[in-house]
C-alpha cells in the first residue's frame, strides 16, 4: 500500500467519524452560546455547570431551584424564537443572542421582583 492510498483511506475514515459524531459535537457547543447568561442568573459558584444552584439569583427570585428552571428553559425558547432560530446551536453566529437573552432573564427577575413587592404590601 503507497502512502497516497494510506491517506485516502484517512482522509476517507476522518470524513465519516466527523459526520457520525457532527451532532454530539453541535450539542457541547451549544451550551457554550448562553453561558454568561446562563451562569450569571441561573448558576452559583458552588453549582456545577449546567445545573440551576439553589442559592442563584433567580432561584431566590423564584424561592426554588426547579422554578428558575422552567425560566431558564423559557427564556432560552424565547432567546432563539427571536433571534429567528430553533435551536441554541443555531444561535452560535448571532452576536446579539447572548444580550437579548441577559435582557430577557433582568426583564424576569425584574418583573418577579415587582409582583413579590405587591404581595407584601398587599
Amino acid at each position: 500500500m503507497t502512502e497516497e492510498e494510506k491517506r485516502e483511506i484517512v482522509d476517507e475514515l476522518e470524513k465519516r467519524l466527523e459526520e457520525k459524531y457532527k451532532p454530539m459535537l453541535a450539542k457541547e457547543h451549544s451550551g457554550a452560546v448562553l453561558r454568561e447568561p446562563r451562569e450569571k442568573w441561573f448558576n452559583s459558584k458552588d453549582t456545577r455547570s449546567g445545573k440551576c444552584a439553589h442559592n442563584s439569583i433567580m432561584a431566590n427570585a423564584f424561592g426554588r431551584p426547579f422554578y428558575s428552571w422552567q425560566v431558564w428553559d423559557n427564556v432560552r425558547k424565547l432567546t432563539c424564537q427571536i433571534c429567528g432560530k430553533r435551536y441554541v446551536r443555531e444561535l452560535a453566529e448571532d452576536k446579539m443572542a447572548s444580550a437579548i437573552c441577559e435582557r430577557l432573564c433582568q426583564i424576569v427577575f425584574d418583573l418577579r421582583e415587582s409582583h413579590e413587592g405587591r404581595d407584601k404590601n398587599a
